[in-house]
């Protein structure tokens, strides 16, 4: 299994070298999974960002399942 706090504190090193700050405050999570799964396992957020199932990102509604449902609606 990933270690996604090792993976996240990567990002956050990637962003210091380049002299980049991460605002913690509107940083989202989405993890993207099958519209059906059999088997879903919800992994906790990664430190201070909350878990979202529907994110808007430049003005498009993006679904943790890929579906377009929300964008549509």
């Amino acid at each position: 299994m990933v270690d996604f706090s090792c993976e996240f504190n990567n990002v956050k090193d990637w962003a210091a070298k380049n002299k980049m700050i991460i605002n913690f405050q509107k940083t989202k999570e989405l993890v993207f999974h099958r519209p059906n799964p059999r088997n879903i396992v919800y992994l906790s957020s990664v430190e201070t960002t909350e878990q979202f199932k529907v994110v808007k990102l430049l003005g498009v509604f993006i679904q943790s399942t890929f579906c377009c449902e929300e964008h549509v609606k």
